[in-house]
């Protein structure tokens, strides 16, 4: 039906949150909005899909920190449905859920977070980074 994982993922994600600043290739919307990234003997980047879909997209901060308020809050989550994306409430529940407790009881891990557990804010952080090519980035919240 969408023939491609970019395709999929531009329709059914990033259109209905609004992502404007993410994707798989540069547009100049996209070019003004993020940071600039080269190899390491100087070659720019100018397409990052090569290894889709492991990996290959890019994001702001502004995009991602959206992504983060509209699935955590259940009238974001309703505005999404509305909009015809992807994300349930059941995926919402999965996504905040250890799926393996470590036998310290602090590390945790899910699917797609990794979890850390605050004892002074009695309550697990959950965390993402990801890298490609000379670009990084981490997203952490408290629930």
């Amino acid at each position: 039906e969408y023939g491609t994982y970019e395709r999929y993922m531009e329709e059914k994600v990033l259109s209905p949150l609004g992502m404007k600043t993410s994707g798989f290739n540069y547009t100049e919307a996209i070019i003004s909005a993020i940071a600039v990234g080269s190899l390491n003997y100087g070659v720019p980047i100018d397409y990052l899909g090569w290894g889709n879909p492991d990996g290959g997209m890019y994001s702001t901060a502004a995009d991602m920190s959206q992504f983060l308020k509209r699935i955590l809050q259940q009238e974001g989550l309703d505005r999404v449905a509305e909009a015809g994306a992807f994300i349930p409430q059941e995926a919402r529940d999965s996504w905040l859920t250890p799926e393996f407790i470590f036998p310290d009881g602090k590390f945790a891990y899910g699917r797609p977070w990794e979890m850390f557990y605050q004892p002074s804010a009695k309550a697990w952080s959950y965390g993402k980074s990801g890298d490609i090519m000379k670009f990084s980035s981490q997203m952490s919240f408290l629930p």
